[in-house]
């Protein structure tokens, strides 16, 4: 039963991100002036459940060839920059070419970065103050989720809930080791280039 609703939401997620009627938050640019794919900086969790719809064509077409490739063992990475200095990684499968990550950032945050949120007052906007990259997405009415990777192969899972029009936090947790393993697939020479 659990499976079939998971494999529900999945449908309903990317026919809803297709048709353009995502629940995800910010629509940003990217250097080559293109819609950003409204997916970027999701959860690692609902991240690998919809990477069978976007694979590393589809993201070449869309902001143009990187200017970094890594091809490791099992996986490869690209590195784009974009206009405002800010990084877009792109972690995909060898053998499918299916995209397993895709993350925007200027710089990989510490544990200490996002320390002041303060429970039932911290918003959606003061994490964007620290995380300008934050997408938010809406687990159920009222309810969102963002994600956020940190130094040390570690994350931090934000829960809100809508009050009006502002999404306040109502709790967060840590999360060691990062379930993307985003610090420990990226090699320590690009890594230095966000820390």
């Amino acid at each position: 039963m659990k499976n079939n609703i998971c494999k529900i939401l999945i449908f309903l997620f990317i026919s809803l991100n297709l048709s353009g009627c995502a629940w995800i938050e910010e629509d940003k640019t990217n250097k080559v002036g293109k819609s950003e794919m409204q997916s970027i900086n999701l959860p690692y969790s609902i991240r690998e459940n919809i990477s069978f719809a976007i694979n590393s064509d589809m993201i070449e077409r869309m902001y143009g060839k990187p200017q970094v490739i890594r091809k490791l063992q099992e996986r490869t990475y690209e590195i784009r920059d974009m206009d405002d200095g800010s990084k877009l990684f792109v972690i995909y499968e060898n053998k499918s070419s299916h995209v397993t990550d895709i993350w925007r950032l200027k710089t990989l945050l510490s544990h200490q970065s996002l320390k002041n949120i303060d429970v039932g007052k911290t918003t959606l906007n003061d994490i964007k103050n620290v995380d300008p990259y934050t997408a938010i997405f809406e687990t159920s009415k009222n309810h969102g989720i963002s994600e956020h990777r940190l130094k040390d192969n570690e994350a931090l899972i934000i829960n809100y809930k809508r009050s009006g029009s502002t999404w306040v936090v109502v709790d967060y947790r840590y999360i060691k080791p990062d379930p993307s393993g985003f610090s420990t697939i990226i090699i320590p020479a690009d890594l230095s280039q966000i820390s």
